[in-house]
């Protein structure tokens, strides 16, 4: 543990590691910022929704650089006290902030806690424990590990880093000619899996130590890594009820399995549909022991009545959250537009989606203004909006009407018109 001159704070002092430009966590409705201090660790972009009452902000131009990250956070506990709690709600950041938790004492979960919720190989292995399909997996560390891996599991294969969010640096390879031509980082460890051509579904929830508690269950519109090559991201929340009744009968066997303490979570399957007759089945992807991504907080706090952040907020102070076990409010979904060029660029033209079958709420850049380079990757996009319904049909629908319709141009940083995307 650190060495830290004592203050009258100590024990008191909260630290927030925070990325968002838009108000994606209220934290002044989750910490008395009068009470004792709270100090912002914040990227460049991050500033707006930093709190007036703030003890202290601290700008650093990437929150994943762990010796930048220790000073930041020893200098903050020398001027207001011992941190009580590193407050950190993006994935992104976690490792370093749950690896800090122990170096400084603070509240919260530790490395071990997190491992099987941050490290793709880890989690993979306990739901094999808990006896549910995963995707056959393996630790690759070259083009002949995926050859290898490809002739007993078929083309294609999916290659993607063992630790990583927003589909970053997940790859398909087809066939052996183009894994002859991969090359892997040696510093960076890799995983391989098979592929699986089902829909990708998404639940969203808390998880009670008690037993169950509220979840959504979503399915894309799009997927993740097409949005990274410049595709729209569409989720819609499903409300088919026999649908619905077999992934509770799942989460069921897969929740207790991963944590004895309450947890929010962001979970990833592939839906296998067996026909008419038959329950669907799901195959594990990922989870994540955080609140889902893009849109979730807002569509929960908003459509839902829920404020997912400020559950998160409490169980990183080490309290246990009030939360329902059910919650209402008719079906939900998000769409994130792409921007057409690569960021920072500047918005030359577009237009509002607002209106009678449209979102109810939007974040659309107005001509002039800029889209940055950001850690938050879902954050700054071409596009974002909100949809909410009396059915999964409805809200699907107008997804697609706003998918077709919605137009964007920017222009690079630094270049004329002409060279506008």
């Amino acid at each position: 543990m650190h060495r830290i001159p004592q203050s009258d704070h100590d024990g008191k002092h909260i630290i927030v590691v925070h990325q968002w430009e838009d108000r994606y966590a209220h934290y002044e409705d989750y910490f008395d910022h009068h009470a004792a201090p709270v100090s912002y660790v914040i990227t460049p972009v991050g500033a707006s929704s930093v709190p007036s009452t703030a003890a202290n902000v601290v700008v650093v131009p990437r929150t994943g650089d762990i010796p930048l990250m220790r000073s930041t956070v020893s200098s903050l506990a020398e001027r207001s006290g011992r941190p009580r709690a590193i407050i950190a709600l993006k994935e992104s950041v976690l490792p370093i902030v749950a690896q800090l938790r122990e170096e400084f004492g603070a509240a919260g979960r530790r490395p071990g806690d997190l491992h099987r919720f941050l490290y793709k190989d880890a989690m993979v292995a306990a739901v094999q424990e808990l006896d549910l399909q995963t995707p056959r997996t393996a630790s690759v560390a070259s083009a002949a590990d995926i050859l290898a891996f490809g002739r007993t599991a078929g083309w294609p294969v999916v290659i993607k880093p063992v630790r990583g969010s927003a589909s970053e640096g997940v790859r398909i390879i087809r066939s052996p000619a183009e894994a002859r031509t991969v090359r892997l980082d040696p510093g960076k460890p890799m995983l391989v899996q098979e592929f699986l051509p089902y829909p990708i579904v998404v639940v969203d929830g808390v998880w009670h130590a008690s037993g169950e508690g509220p979840w959504r269950m979503s399915r894309y519109v799009g997927n993740c890594l097409s949005f990274r090559h410049g595709n729209p991201l569409g989720l819609v929340e499903v409300d088919d009820a026999r649908t619905n009744a077999a992934m509770g009968a799942y989460l069921e066997k897969l929740l207790p399995g991963l944590c004895e303490e309450t947890f929010v979570y962001h979970l990833e399957l592939f839906q296998v549909d067996e026909g008419d007759n038959c329950d669907p089945r799901f195959v594990f992807l990922e989870i994540a022991a955080r609140v889902g991504g893009a849109e979730t907080p807002f569509l929960w706090r908003e459509v839902h009545g829920l404020d997912l952040m400020a559950v998160e907020c409490e169980l990183q102070l080490g309290r246990p959250p009030s939360v329902p076990s059910r919650i209402g409010g008719g079906v939900a979904g998000y769409l994130l537009m792409p921007t057409p060029c690569q960021r920072p660029c500047r918005v030359t033209r577009s237009m509002s989606m607002l209106g009678p079958g449209g979102p109810y709420a939007e974040k659309v850049l107005k001509a002039g203004e800029i889209i940055p380079a950001s850690e938050a990757f879902y954050e700054h996009v071409g596009g974002r909006f909100r949809f909410r319904g009396s059915s999964t049909a409805e809200v699907e629908a107008s997804i697609r009407r706003v998918t077709a319709q919605f137009e964007i141009q920017t222009e690079v940083l630094g270049v004329t018109d002409s060279a506008a995307c």
